[in-house]
């Protein structure tokens, strides 16, 4: 996206960053800091420019308190001043607009990975997880969509978390007949939930 055709308008740019994000996160897993900070740069200075032109877009907001909260996972001496305004601009992004889906995912993963003396909660986050699952097919927008096929995978993952792995085996199930060839879920997730329930 970033060579082929750059993004103009917001709706592009905020697509770009939902890649970024998600990449952000996982290259953040596999401790591959320097490509952090990398992507975490670019990410940022679309958002930025995305907050100059629309700052009460919800999705911007959440997405620069989601950054921040990258910001922490490299350095958790930051949370201490970065954890607060994070959480200040995910709440705005879900205030902005209680039914836009990317601020009720970010909002959610904030409370999921959060520890709970700094305000996470498993249980809420799993309630926003759902809430926009359901707009996402609400919509009719499911086919060929990488946020809902995350989202699916995403709360199967937190119903394995809380242990209600019949609820996650349901949730894994619906990302396969979406997406058969889903390897992630396919060939990983799925497979390791049946053996824990044997």
């Amino acid at each position: 996206m970033e060579t082929s055709n750059l993004p103009t308008t917001i709706e592009q740019q905020l697509e770009l960053e939902s890649y970024y994000y998600g990449f952000i996160g996982h290259m953040l897993g596999k401790k591959r800091n320097d490509v952090v900070d990398e992507y975490l740069e670019r990410a940022e200075k679309i958002n930025n420019k995305i907050l100059q032109a629309s700052p009460k877009n919800p999705a911007a907001n959440s997405f620069k308190g989601s950054y921040l909260g990258f910001h922490i996972g490299l350095n958790r001496f930051k949370s201490v001043y970065l954890g607060p305004e994070s959480k200040i601009y995910i709440n705005k992004g879900v205030n902005l607009d209680p039914n836009n889906v990317t601020a009720l995912i970010l909002k959610a993963n904030m409370l999921f990975y959060a520890p709970g003396m700094f305000g996470g909660d498993k249980e809420d986050a799993l309630e926003l997880y759902l809430k926009a699952e359901k707009l996402i097919e609400k919509s009719n927008n499911t086919d060929y969509n990488w946020e809902y096929l995350n989202l699916l995978t995403t709360l199967g993952r937190a119903y394995e978390h809380l242990n209600r792995w019949k609820d996650a085996k349901l949730i894994y199930e619906k990302a396969l007949q979406k997406e058969p060839n889903y390897h992630f879920v396919k060939d990983e997730l799925y497979p390791r939930l049946l053996n824990r329930m044997r």
